[in-house]
Formats: structure tokens, C-alpha cells, sequence
């Protein structure tokens, strides 16, 4: 019986070691690469998805899958398993609006990707052959820097060779008293291969070519069914589409760095909002465009499995605004600023270990790229309120992008930290000592 005993607590034990396999099930499912208004999120709706969520007025792109699923309680998601099972349906895509008008919409080849460039948005969207030439034209561009890199590598083994050769036969010559002129002249002529720079066109490459259905649809509600190779609605495929939009767009944010937290930028978000700083050091501005959407919407646009607040509105950032400038308004009058690179360098002779320069292309930071592009906000506590706006833009966008800059002197934050752990004490201290007074003044009275 002990040894029955023993053998389960062992089997118990064995088994809390490899925890449970998840139970794969295999479903019908809506595969959705879709537009955020920034970039592409990959996501699926489940079966019992009723809703699929869709940025309108740009190119989503769906296909009708079967694979397994397994839900993972790590991340609380349910997961695609596409190494055994995975069968996608050819057929028809068909979208119904509210007034029963039906859009079909057949199957592309497709591909997306980001251009390189000073700002943040460049994506771009290919189908059909010219989707095929683009990722042809990066796989390439790849073929020929690996090319290029091999022949370099032979180059430079050579290179290191002859200056190698060249530096014994130098130092045996020296050895026996020769004239080592000739071979120093020889060795200052040897070149070394210059390294072939990696391909830079994109900042995200080209997705690798897939099939799927390009679905652009105004902002509303439609209902998507599709329709298999007979011609017959495949079942459990009709959902419902929300073709989401912003209710607000091209309002301005702002990406704040203050110059003694470089490393820990923050954003306003709110127009006519409030930033309070203590005017000791400088601050850096990235202005950026914003749209506002409902919180569960586009949390779901970007994740069908995700949640969300249906009442809620929430800003998104969009991409930088380009070529910026701004008004500030001091006691002094107004002063324009215009967005610049610079570079932040290490410094022994600051206290915070680095400093922010201006970029110099063609100086120190030649083959450099600068640290940010962004406004520079000088800052002092001669001036108690800051104005700050986009200039040169119109004035819907204008109101949106005004900023107050208040600067809070006398009261340092050591100060404040101090006072409220000081202030709790002397109050515990206050009370205890008037609840002993009122105990011994009753006691007398007992006595």
C-alpha cells in the first residue's frame, strides 16, 4: 500500500512539472491583415466572432481559413496552429450595406510595406503582378548585398594579407638595415574594400506575397458572407463588418522630451492642455497628427480577440508632422521656431552626463544620423506661461495644436516629496498626543 502510495505522488508530481497541452481545435476562420491608420496589424476572427473590424477608407485585406486553434492562458488569447492544418478557400468575398447593394470581391495576390523616410507613415499597397515585382525587387536588393558582402570579405581577406606580408617583409629589412622607404610607400598605397551598406529602401520590407481579398469600404455596418466554389454561402463565414472612422482627425499632439530626461519622453494629448515645468532646463517637441476613435473599436481593429471601452474615445497617434514650425509666446513677444535635427553627445562636464548639440552634417556627425528631428522649447523661469502653437497651418488645426507651458518656481520636487511624508506624521503626532491629554484629564476626574 506505502509503495502504491508513493508511485501516484510521484505520477502527481510528474505531471504539475509538464503542465497541461493545450487542446487544439479546428475552426473556420477569417485570416485579416488590417490597416490601423499607421500601420498593418495581423489578427483572425474565431468562428464565433460575430464582428470584424475595419479601417475605413483603406485597403484591408481578408482571407477564409481552416487551422487549428488552442487557447493559451499565458496571454489569456487564443492561438492560430498552422503546422499541421492549414487550407485556405478559394471562392468570393461578397459585402452587403444597409440598402442590400452587394460588392464582390475576387482574390489578389498582395503585398505591403514601408518606404524609408524622415517621417513616420509611407505605407504602400501592390497586388497583382506589381505586388510580385516589388517583392522580386527586395529579394533581389538582398541577393546582391549578400553577393556584394561575399565579394567584400575576399577583398578584405586579400587586403589583410598583403598588409600583412608587407609588415614582415618591413620589419626583416629593419632587422638586416636595409631601406625600408619603398615598402612604407607600398604599404600607405594598399586601400582597404570599402563594406557594401545594407539595403535601406524600406523600413518594414515587403510582406512575403500572399493571397487574400482587398476589402476598401466607406465608414458604416456591413454584413460579409462567402461564397465557396459552387456558388453556395459557406457556413459560419457571415459576419458582421464596422467600417471604423475617426470622429476626430488631424488634431495636433506632442511628443515632449525634457532636456534632463531624455530617455523618458511623454505626450499631450489633450488640445489646450497644461504642461508644468520647473524651467531649470530646456525641452524638445516632436509635433504629431492624431485621430480620435472609440476605445473598443479600435482596439479591436487591431485585435479581433481584444477588449475595450464602447463609450470611450481615445487619441491615436498618426504620424509626425512634417517640416514643423511653431509660435511661442513669451512676455517678449512671439518667436517662430523651426524643427532641426540634433544629436545628443556624451559630456563629462555636465551633470547629466550628456548634451543635446545641434547636428552637424558635415562636421562632427558627418556619417551620423541625428538623435531626433524635433523643436527646441527654451526654457527659463523668467517666463511664468509659455504659448505654444503649429505655425503656418489652418486654424482647425492650429486650435488643436495650442499648448500652455507653465513654469512653477520656488517648490522643488525633493520639497513636496518631503512634505508629504512629514505632514501625515505630525498629524499622527497631534492626535495621539490630544487623546492622551483627554485620557489623563478623564482619570483625574475618575480619581
Amino acid at each position: 500500500m506505502k509503495r502504491l502510495t508513493i508511485i501516484l505522488l510521484a505520477m502527481l508530481c510528474s505531471f504539475s512539472l509538464f503542465g497541461e497541452v493545450p487542446v487544439r481545435s479546428e475552426e473556420l476562420l477569417y485570416s485579416i491583415a488590417a490597416f490601423s491608420g499607421k500601420d498593418y496589424a495581423l489578427t483572425f476572427a474565431k468562428e464565433d466572432a460575430t464582428t470584424i473590424y475595419l479601417y475605413a477608407n483603406a485597403d484591408n485585406f481578408l482571407s477564409m481559413k481552416k487551422n487549428f486553434i488552442y487557447y493559451w492562458p499565458i496571454t489569456g488569447l487564443w492561438m492560430i496552429d498552422d503546422s499541421v492544418l492549414d487550407v485556405t478557400f478559394d471562392g468570393v468575398m461578397q459585402v452587403v450595406d444597409s440598402k442590400g447593394n452587394v460588392q464582390q470581391f475576387e482574390e489578389v495576390e498582395y503585398t505591403f510595406f514601408n518606404m524609408r523616410g524622415t517621417y513616420d507613415n509611407n505605407w504602400h499597397v501592390k497586388t497583382g503582378q506589381e505586388a510580385i515585382d516589388e517583392w522580386n525587387s527586395y529579394v533581389q536588393s538582398y541577393l546582391d548585398y549578400q553577393e556584394a558582402t561575399a565579394a567584400y570579405n575576399r577583398e578584405y581577406s586579400a587586403y589583410q594579407e598583403q598588409t600583412t606580408a608587407l609588415f614582415y617583409e618591413i620589419l626583416a629589412v629593419r632587422e638586416q638595415g636595409g631601406d625600408t622607404e619603398a615598402l612604407l610607400q607600398q604599404l600607405s598605397t594598399l586601400i582597404p574594400p570599402v563594406e557594401p551598406a545594407m539595403p535601406s529602401v524600406y523600413t518594414v520590407p515587403p510582406a512575403r506575397i500572399q493571397y487574400g481579398y482587398r476589402i476598401n469600404l466607406g465608414a458604416g455596418e456591413y454584413r460579409l458572407r462567402f461564397i465557396d466554389k459552387d456558388g453556395r454561402v459557406m457556413q459560419d463565414s457571415e459576419k458582421t463588418i464596422v467600417s471604423v472612422e475617426s470622429r476626430r482627425s488631424d488634431s495636433i499632439g506632442y511628443e515632449i522630451f525634457p532636456a534632463d530626461r531624455w530617455t523618458m519622453p511623454s505626450e499631450s494629448f489633450a488640445p489646450s492642455s497644461v504642461l508644468y515645468v520647473d524651467g531649470t532646463s530646456d525641452m524638445y517637441v516632436r509635433p504629431f497628427y492624431q485621430d480620435e476613435f472609440l476605445d473598443l473599436q479600435y482596439n479591436k481593429m487591431i485585435d479581433n480577440q481584444s477588449s475595450g471601452n464602447p463609450n470611450l474615445y481615445r487619441w491615436v497617434r498618426i504620424q509626425q508632422v512634417p517640416n514643423s514650425s511653431v509660435e511661442i509666446t513669451t512676455s517678449k513677444g512671439v518667436q517662430v521656431v523651426n524643427e532641426q535635427p540634433f544629436m545628443v553627445e556624451q559630456s563629462k562636464s555636465t551633470t547629466l552626463g550628456y548634451s543635446i548639440v545641434p547636428y552637424d552634417a558635415q562636421g562632427v556627425h558627418a556619417g551620423k544620423s541625428p538623435s531626433i528631428v524635433a523643436l527646441h522649447i527654451p526654457l527659463s523661469t523668467d517666463d511664468k506661461e509659455i504659448s505654444l502653437s503649429l505655425a503656418g497651418v489652418e486654424d482647425s488645426i492650429k486650435g488643436s495644436s495650442k499648448r500652455i507651458i507653465r513654469v512653477i518656481t520656488g517648490i522643488k520636487g525633493e520639497l513636496i516629496t518631503v512634505l508629504l511624508i512629514v505632514i501625515p506624521l505630525i498629524v499622527t503626532f497631534i492626535v495621539r498626543t490630544v487623546r492622551k491629554r483627554r485620557l489623563a484629564s478623564v482619570l483625574v476626574e475618575v480619581s
